[in-house]
């Protein structure tokens, strides 16, 4: 599921398995595209992903993920809602970060990723 919780800033994306992920990545590349600013911010629950490592290989050769991380306009990717039981979850938002550059910061629940972009980014205070 996607949707915005501040207008034209920050994106909530909230995914429970590989084929949402996939889907929503596609669909959050062209928001961003139709974004009359310059970036916007991704929060991504992860409270919910279930197992993934076995397809990780799948993951990052995703065009819309790609597509998505390498996008002008995507601000922070901020994962939130792993915590030591989600040492898989947690990974792999990591190594999406790296693989792809982008500005990252994991935060354990939503109103820490939330306090933290607020921290980072005035204009979403």
């Amino acid at each position: 599921m996607l949707r915005w919780i501040i207008p034209n800033q920050v994106i909530l994306m909230q995914s429970e398995t590989i084929d949402e992920i996939l889907s929503e990545t596609t669909e959050l590349a062209r928001l961003l595209d139709q974004l009359p600013i310059t970036q916007a911010h991704l929060l991504w629950d992860l409270q919910k992903l279930g197992p993934v490592h076995e397809e990780i290989n799948t993951l990052l050769a995703h065009r819309g993920l790609r597509r998505l991380m390498l996008h002008s306009k995507l601000g922070w990717l901020i994962p939130y809602g792993t915590d030591q039981h989600q040492v898989n979850a947690r990974l792999i938002a990591r190594i999406i970060g790296d693989v792809f550059r982008v500005k990252f910061y994991a935060a354990p629940t939503y109103e820490a990723a939330l306090a933290y972009l607020k921290q980072i980014d005035e204009p979403c205070a």
